[in-house]
């Protein structure tokens, strides 16, 4: 694949290729069966989040949105997903001081509407349907192992972490199951498959519900 910014090739060129790719196609160019949709790349080293239109057969650097906070170290962005709506995204910040956390950007002027701190290098982000809840797993890959390391449960609408789940050693993915009949089921992936259920309403309990848009 050809980029033509010369930013875009530094950005892929400091990271080692990506820290975490996603494709974002709004639901109006689904029905347009035209080629509406976003690539969103964060870059692990480069503490940015680029995103890019298609043109042709090549992706057009659209923009580069500076991640983190800190003036003499790397933050490290490290995975990148999008609301179900589309009107925010979510990047996990893997350092911090110690503890990393989770941004929630507006999809249309890249503002910070939220952060919430997790637990130690988090790695993976997975929304469920709704969009009312993110799991964040948290890899934790410094000091003696093996040892129980969690999964972070966020409330997105007010950026809360709600608890922190058990999982196992290291867990590195994280997925919510959109087709169980309980779509609260994320599962850990690190020396072993790893899953949790949990009807919603466990998890939401002293949550207000969030309005659906028609």
């Amino acid at each position: 694949m050809r980029f033509t910014s010369p930013n875009l090739r530094f950005a892929l060129k400091v990271s080692f290729g990506l820290s975490s790719l996603v494709v974002w196609l709004p639901a109006a160019a689904v029905h347009a069966q035209n080629p509406g949709y976003h690539v969103a790349v964060v870059s692990e080293s480069g503490d940015m989040a680029t995103w890019l239109t298609p043109s042709g057969p090549r992706l057009t650097p659209e923009r580069i949105v500076p991640i983190g906070v800190m003036p003499s170290d790397i933050d490290g962005p490290h995975n990148i997903t999008v609301s179900a709506d589309g009107k925010s995204y979510y990047i996990t910040v893997a350092h911090g001081t110690p503890f990393g956390s989770l941004w929630k950007l507006d999809t249309q002027n890249d503002s910070v509407l939220g952060k919430s701190q997790v637990e130690l290098f988090p790695t993976t982000v997975s929304l469920t349907p709704d969009g009312q809840l993110a799991f964040v797993a948290n890899s934790d890959f410094h000091g003696d192992h093996p040892r129980t390391n969690v999964i972070s449960v966020i409330h997105t609408p007010t950026m809360t972490k709600i608890t922190d789940l058990e999982a196992c050693d290291m867990p590195h993915g994280v997925k919510v199951n959109h087709a169980a009949p309980e779509p609260m089921s994320p599962v850990c992936i690190a020396t072993r498959f790893w899953s949790w259920r949990s009807p919603p309403s466990q998890l939401l309990d002293g949550f207000p519900p969030v309005p659906r848009t028609p």
